[in-house]
């Protein structure tokens, strides 16, 4: 792992760049560059999300569509369209937790874990995003900068086995089909 050189991630940060942008550099994630900027005493700028219609997001939220529709009408991540609903007061809807989601991958620990081989695989070049769905050919990136494209998983045990999903296609997939959770396997995980 790459570590940050903070004599120059802090003049970097203090022309401009995100910490994002600084650990794509560092080959470290922007909230691990963001942590060590503060434990140095630099003064963070506050984090800027895309424009968009908040109040139209506000109300068809509030007529029952979901962050995941949001997202694609607006074209913004639906972590950022959350942020702003929140920070506005909109009382979220109950989503399924744990094994009720179609999203659950076996918990939190075995979720990070995945996630994080994945997104270390990618920095190291061992793993390659691709521009497009394997589905629907899908591509591009949402305002916020975040790729459209993710690693799928149809068996965690497989952390670099994986496919490359819009996410449209990506919560379709887990909506229908359940994936092999790592305590599931028979086979030797790699």
């Amino acid at each position: 792992m790459t570590k940050v050189n903070y004599d120059q991630a802090v003049p970097l940060y203090e022309h401009g760049l995100t910490a994002a942008e600084i650990g794509d550099i560092f080959g470290a994630s922007g909230g691990a560059v963001g942590v060590g900027l503060r434990r140095r005493g630099v003064a963070m700028r506050p984090t800027s999300y895309p424009s968009f219609n908040i109040d139209e997001a506000a109300r068809l939220y509030e007529q029952g569509k979901n962050l995941f529709e949001l997202q694609d009408i607006f074209k913004v991540a639906h972590q950022n369209i959350y942020v702003q609903l929140k920070k506005m007061g909109v009382r979220f809807r109950g989503i399924p937790k744990g094994e009720d989601s179609s999203m659950y991958r076996g918990g939190s620990r075995a979720d990070r874990t995945v996630v994080s081989k994945v997104a270390h695989a990618i920095r190291r070049g061992e793993l390659v995003r691709p521009d497009v769905c394997s589905e629907c050919d899908d591509s591009g990136t949402f305002k916020d900068g975040k790729s459209k494209v993710e690693a799928h998983h149809d068996d965690y045990n497989y952390p670099l086995a994986v496919r490359w999903l819009c996410r449209k296609c990506h919560h379709n997939w887990h909506r229908n089909n359940k994936a092999i959770l790592q305590e599931e396997s028979t086979d030797e995980p790699i």
